[in-house]
């Protein structure tokens, strides 16, 4: 295998928003604290500036503006979820700054959200990372939580 295997590699994530970050098991909404959608975490977010989180290419935007698909360039896949049923704004407060399959460095930034346009239609714009392919990485999630600002390095996959 040598020194160079992707088994041993750690990988960083950055925060894609300033605010408070909660393990995926604590997000309201049983499809991702189940994990069905992939380890990762959540951030209850103090701003509506998403970044990436990762160094890689776009490959998925939702046609609501809710999420954002990335693949990182040491293969993590990963979807920024943004908000809880926030599919049922029909793309309204989101303004996404990224085209699909655009190359973005960790930190670029991704998306505004109107956080007041959320919390008005009475919806919790928590901002949601899973990881899709966490499984077959075989890695391990090494999480800090607590107060962040984007850009920082939140987790790492080792």
């Amino acid at each position: 295998m040598g020194w160079f295997s992707k088994k041993k590699e750690t990988i960083e994530i950055v925060s894609p928003v300033e605010g408070d970050v909660i393990p995926i098991t604590q997000v309201p909404d049983e499809v991702f604290a189940g994990k069905m959608m992939g380890d990762g975490f959540a951030v209850n977010p103090t701003n509506g500036e998403i970044v990436a989180p990762v160094t890689g290419k776009v490959t998925f935007i939702a046609d609501t503006k809710h999420g954002i698909g990335l693949t990182s360039d040491t293969g993590v896949e990963l979807i920024i979820h943004m908000g809880i049923d926030t599919v049922n704004l029909k793309g309204e407060p989101f303004d996404v700054k990224v085209n699909l399959n655009e190359k973005v460095q960790a930190g670029t930034p991704l998306v505004s959200i109107d956080l007041n346009a959320v919390k008005k239609a009475d919806l919790n714009p928590v901002i949601i990372i899973a990881i899709t392919n966490f499984t077959d990485l075989g890695k391990k999630l090494d999480l800090q939580t607590g107060l962040i600002k984007a850009g920082n390095k939140v987790a790492t996959l080792s």
